[in-house]
């Protein structure tokens, strides 16, 4: 049993991902409940399962001679898992959360499939999918289970015929429809290992325990998003709470996947370090030196220190900044080498005073969503805020050092200008070259943490060398 498609109704891809998410709890919820019931009671079948259903549904299980959990629809499945919250509880520890996952998962299968169901917005999908994932996840399926629900694209594709999935009791028409949606998502799938699927699945990740634990309970950060521009350099302390509870996170997820990516296809030019270093202009709370310490880590495996430098004029910034930095110093591997330095930039000028004592070189450059602010004050005038820092601090770098350069990709209020193209236009206005960049106008990414469980954002990036001569 299970459900099924309305014949006229228009599928789309985002119903053949949900569908097979969806698919993934009746097959892991069939074989949990199956596997832990009957350890209870030889008639478990009759003492849980069954007289934990409605009228109706015991009926369908009789008409339909159902004598396992493996013959039951989603609903029921799922019915049977509610019904039984309190013997779950007290005998297996389940997390009571979890049963708010499951109503939620019975509210998604209705939205979605559901003959009068409308149109969802991308976020809203990205957020159930999340739901169904993170429900998979606490219930202790394998971590490929888990990863291929949050994927969503990139799961097997299942099979129409297979008598135990529960597709196969579908009518002839909904298989028919079934196969040609996974046709079409199978279409748009990305078939790079580990690489979630830009047009559909952001990458997403969560972010790591200790970080949510220290900025959410120590640092008393509050998540609280907005839609303003940014210009962090004016805010507050309570202010930075905020900044730190919405976008260390994002930040942190934007450069760990940057960052690995980057690492592992050019795992040859770097597997023998020891020793990198990293210049952030306008790095703010540092998610994104967090994202990049844990790339380096993970995927080079021989690098023993990191020096850091961070400029930012937001002294409470730098201050949160330095004590998560001591926090991961003392758990993690990596010996970080940090050094800040508070300096406020006001105009084209200032970016020459900041070079000039700047003594050292760096592998890397990076500057993450911190040139919009330059742009929303007008801080250069005419002149491309892009183009400039790239020219001024190119020779702080390495021999084949390379920059990082992210935004958000707005249309700026204050310069009336997309953000994205301004970039280019800077990129090719100081001889740069570009490495890698994000496909399209932007690249959405996901950051799970106790506080949303789908925190999305979208920028614009490249990775970007100077070309030979310009750096020295």
């Amino acid at each position: 049993m299970s459900y099924t498609t309305p014949k006229k109704r228009e599928l789309t891809q985002e119903m053949g991902v949900i569908y097979m998410a969806l698919d993934a709890v009746t097959k892991f919820m069939a074989k949990w409940l199956d596997d832990n019931l009957k350890a209870l009671s030889p008639d478990y079948w009759d003492r849980y399962v069954v007289s934990s259903l409605y009228e109706s549904q015991q009926k369908t299980v009789r008409d339909n001679g159902a004598k396992s959990l493996y013959d039951l629809d989603q609903p029921t499945i799922l019915s049977v898992f509610l019904q039984n919250k309190p013997v779950l509880l007290r005998e297996f520890k389940v997390d009571p959360q979890l049963f708010g996952y499951a109503h939620s998962i019975k509210d998604i299968r209705n939205k979605y499939f559901h003959k009068n169901a409308k149109p969802l917005s991308e976020r809203r999908f990205n957020h159930d999918l999340e739901t169904i994932a993170l429900f998979l996840e606490g219930m202790g399926a394998p971590p490929k289970i888990v990863a291929e629900a949050r994927g969503g694209l990139q799961r097997t594709v299942i099979d129409i015929d297979s008598t135990k999935s529960s597709v196969s009791q579908m009518d002839v028409s909904a298989k028919e429809d079934v196969k040609i949606l996974v046709s079409q998502v199978k279409n748009v799938t990305s078939t790079e290992e580990g690489m979630c699927v830009a047009k559909l699945t952001p990458r997403s990740m969560r972010l790591p325990k200790w970080i949510d634990d220290k900025i959410y309970g120590e640092l008393k950060a509050i998540y609280c998003p907005c839609c303003r521009d940014m210009t962090v350099i004016d805010w507050s302390r309570a202010e930075i709470k905020k900044y730190l509870g919405t976008y260390f996170p994002r930040s942190y997820v934007e450069a760990f996947c940057l960052y690995s990516d980057y690492f592992k296809a050019n795992f040859e030019e770097y597997k023998d370090r020891k020793n990198l270093s990293v210049f952030d202009f306008g790095c703010g709370t540092g998610g994104e030196i967090l994202g990049f310490l844990d790339a380096v880590e993970q995927n080079l495996p021989y690098v023993e220190v990191v020096k850091v430098r961070a400029l930012d004029g937001n002294h409470h910034a730098l201050r949160a900044l330095e004590r998560i930095i001591d926090h991961r110093k003392a758990i993690g591997e990596l010996t970080v080498n940090l050094k800040t330095m508070p300096v406020t930039i006001d105009d084209f000028y200032d970016l020459g005073v900041v070079r000039s004592v700047v003594d050292d070189t760096f592998d890397f450059f990076m500057t993450c969503k911190a040139v919009c602010e330059f742009v929303t004050k007008q801080q250069f005038e005419e002149n491309n805020p892009y183009t400039n820092i790239i020219q001024v601090f190119s020779d702080i770098l390495v021999p084949d050092g390379k920059m990082l350069i992210t935004d958000v990709s707005t249309k700026n209020g204050t310069s009336k200008e997309w953000l994205p193209k301004m970039l280019d236009v800077g990129i090719k206005e100081s001889g740069a070259v570009v490495l890698a960049r994000n496909e399209g106008f932007n690249e959405t990414f996901v950051v799970r943490h106790s506080r949303f469980a789908c925190d999305q954002s979208k920028i614009a990036w490249r990775f970007i060398e100077l070309t030979k001569g310009d750096n020295k």
